[in-house]
Parts: C-alpha cells; sequence; structure tokens
C-alpha cells in the first residue's frame, strides 16, 4: 500500500477492504436443556483495488463518489447529516441515529444498504455497520484500528452480497 503525506492528510494507494460475515452454531446445555446458540463472525480482509478478486461493478462503485443516501429492499431511506443517521420510514417519518442513540462515531463519509438490509456507513476514523431493528448489543459495529484496517479513513463503501 502506498501512503504519505498530502497537505497535512495521509493520502493512501488504491485499496479495498472486504468485511465477510460467517455464522457459526453449536448446542448448549444448560440446566438440562439444549439449545442452539448462533454466534456471527466478522472478519476483513485487504485487496489491491485493482485485484482480479474484486468483481468489476465493486471496482466501479468504489471510484464513484461517496453515496450520502441510501434505499433498502424494504423501502426505508438512509441519509448522512452532520448531526448523525437518518432513517425515513415507510410513514415519511425520520428518526435521527446520534451517538446518543448508539451511533460509534461523527462525520460519517459513506453510505451502502446490502441485500439483508444491514446499512454499511464510512468515517474518517473507522468504519460502521448498523443493523436495523436488531436491539441490543447486536444492533451497532465499529471496526477501527489495525485489526480491521491498515488506515482508518474509509472514503466509499459498497455493499456486495456475492463477493466470496
Amino acid at each position: 500500500m502506498n501512503s504519505n503525506k498530502a497537505n497535512g492528510r495521509r493520502v493512501l494507494g488504491a485499496v479495498a477492504w472486504a468485511f465477510f460475515l460467517a455464522d457459526f452454531a453449536c448446542n448448549s446445555a444448560a440446566h438440562g436443556e439444549t439449545q442452539q446458540l448462533v454466534y456471527r463472525q466478522i472478519t476483513c480482509h485487504q485487496y489491491g483495488l485493482a485485484a482480479a478478486a474484486i468483481p468489476k461493478e465493486v471496482q466501479d462503485a468504489l471510484n464513484r463518489p461517496a453515496a450520502t443516501e441510501a434505499e433498502s429492499r424494504q423501502g426505508e431511506r438512509w441519509k448522512l447529516s452532520p448531526r448523525g443517521l437518518i432513517e425515513i420510514g415507510h410513514s415519511g417519518k425520520a428518526i435521527v441515529w446520534t451517538p446518543q442513540k448508539g451511533l460509534p462515531i461523527l462525520p460519517l463519509t459513506s453510505i451502502a444498504v446490502g441485500e439483508d438490509d444491514w446499512v454499511w456507513i464510512g468515517t474518517p476514523d473507522g468504519a460502521i455497520c448498523f443493523r436495523p431493528g436488531v436491539h441490543g448489543g447486536e444492533r451497532w459495529f465499529y471496526f477501527w484500528g489495525r485489526r480491521y484496517l491498515a488506515d482508518n479513513a474509509v472514503l466509499n463503501v459498497v455493499a456486495e452480497p456475492h463477493w466470496a
């Protein structure tokens, strides 16, 4: 990866990050009952943007200007704002997801909604995955630091379900 300083800002070579989601099921016996537990693991891999492993549609999408609005398959609309993430439901009612409501960080740079209706958000300091309709600790995922990203500045995101 190429990296240098330009106008006090770090400039990176063309790099794409792929987040892979995997579900693992196991049985757990507690209090004489057996129940199935499902765990979700998210891993990340880095590719050069021109790598053959990246579909052309994804390369093209990452090279377009970053989206600040997106729509789910269910028809919910999502917009980035300086205050947070705006969700506009079917009725037209808007909810602003702010740090006080769980949004991990501001400002927001880009947005994409996957076929599973998960909302992927880029920020100058990491990436966010938001799962609408899920409550508790499984709603927000925040990716920051070298475990996930060599550089935390996420300028654009693309949700591509078929890339494996």
